[in-house]
């Protein structure tokens, strides 16, 4: 069973007023369960994970639990959770206990502002997560690094999965095909930080996004080169696939993010690639299949 372990639908706002807007998804944008159907069905893809492009949880939570059978969801934490200027942070208890409710696998962050021992709101939320077994889905910027380190000793419960390669999260761009747009050095300066967290048997690592990040064109070597330490380092047993659609829809298209595995990690077994394709993930997300 292949899986893919990161993909976000969406309606459009006038459809779903609650759903985040910006210049990567504007107000008409739309990325329907039936568009991503049919990209699935065409390369063979069985299974997915799916995450919202913001904190709204209606139209995931709403297609995940029409059906189990192909999909899975991860929730994206509210901004006020590690924002203080976006307002007073969800009551942990029942922002985990709603998603549980609702179906989510996890809950996606992308900062972990303050320190660990001045107790953040978000450090409730994670210790109800690993309570819970939910997973955190985690896209840090640099600074967070140091943080993340730290959670994963503290909470060695909590399956953590670093998203989009190990890669950390900068300033967002949107390039001339409506794709996210990440500039910077390809490894980035705090990749041996990102490897050590190899240490933590708790931590995973989402393969995908390469398209952000590559300064060549498709296959993109330069990710190649970054993927196959990040696989010396992690074990390909923590390694779990992904497209990012829908950025990825016309440039380079579904199934060649498929085949970038290939291209990336040439050589592996017929086991460790089914693992990366689709068995991992639904190890580290308790995804049994029937």
């Amino acid at each position: 069973m292949i899986v893919d372990a990161h993909v976000h639908v969406f309606l459009p706002l006038s459809e779903d007023p609650e759903r985040t807007v910006d210049a990567l998804a504007p107000a008409g944008r739309e990325a329907r369960v039936e568009w991503l159907d049919q990209h699935l069905d065409a390369a063979g893809v069985e299974g997915v994970v799916l995450v919202p492009l913001g904190s709204e949880r209606g139209y995931v939570a709403e297609v995940a639990r029409a059906r189990p059978d192909r999909f899975r969801s991860v929730a994206v934490a509210p901004p006020a959770l590690t924002d203080p200027s976006a307002g007073t942070p969800p009551d942990p208890v029942r922002l985990i206990d709603d998603l549980v409710a609702e179906g989510f696998s996890g809950l996606r962050l992308f900062a972990l502002a303050g320190r660990l021992e001045d107790r953040p709101p978000w450090l409730a939320v994670l210790e109800r997560l690993a309570a819970s077994d939910r997973v955190l889905w985690m896209y840090p910027r640099p600074g967070d690094l140091d943080t993340l380190t730290a959670v994963a000793r503290r909470l060695p419960d909590l399956r953590i999965v670093l998203n989009h390669s190990g890669f950390t999260r900068d300033e967002i761009e949107v390039d001339g095909r409506g794709r996210p747009r990440i500039r910077g050095a390809v490894p980035q300066p705090q990749f041996e930080q990102v490897l050590a967290l190899a240490d933590f048997p708790n931590l995973a690592v989402m393969l995908s996004g390469a398209y952000a990040f590559s300064a060549e064109p498709y296959p993109y070597a330069d990710v190649a080169a970054v993927t196959r330490q990040i696989a010396e380092r992690f074990g390909t047993q923590r390694l779990l696939w992904a497209s990012d659609f829908p950025w990825i829809v016309e440039d380079p298209g579904y199934r060649a993010c498929l085949e970038l595995v290939e291209h990336h990690l040439p050589g592996l077994s017929e086991h460790e690639r089914a693992g990366v394709l689709g068995g991992n993930v639904r190890r580290v997300l308790a995804w049994k299949v029937s």
